[in-house]
């Protein structure tokens, strides 16, 4: 038969699994007061604070994949130099995809020289 003090150690060794403590929910309310924003009402739950840590480590990354697809669109073909019967991984000079049937874009188009990567890069 366990006896009442084991009962009650039990009970406390899971009470910080059982709501989020007060130094996480003090770390949230910091952050969120340094972005300018607050909680209606603070998350009790403990998946809260991995929910909101898992959140920030993504949104990370997030700056970095939209930098990515900025700096794609400086290599990235123009949709207007794409053709049906191009091979998608081949390169090519910019001149050379965008010259059109005549092939003479000194007078027709002007690029600005930087290289493009191939369509199937982009894709």
């Amino acid at each position: 038969m366990p006896s009442p003090a084991s009962g009650k150690r039990k009970q406390r060794m899971r009470q910080p699994f059982v709501e989020v403590s007060n130094v996480q929910l003090a770390t949230m309310a910091l952050h969120e007061a340094l972005l300018c924003r607050s909680f209606e009402e603070f998350p009790k739950h403990p998946a809260a604070w991995q929910s909101y840590i898992s959140y920030h480590k993504l949104l990370g990354w997030s700056h970095y994949a939209v930098l990515g697809l900025l700096i794609l669109t400086l290599f990235e073909v123009p949709l207007w130099c794409r053709s049906d019967k191009e091979d998608y991984w081949t390169w090519k000079s910019p001149h050379e995809q965008c010259g059109g049937p005549t092939n003479n874009p000194d007078t027709e188009i002007i690029l600005s020289g930087i290289p493009f990567l191939p369509i199937g890069y982009g894709l």
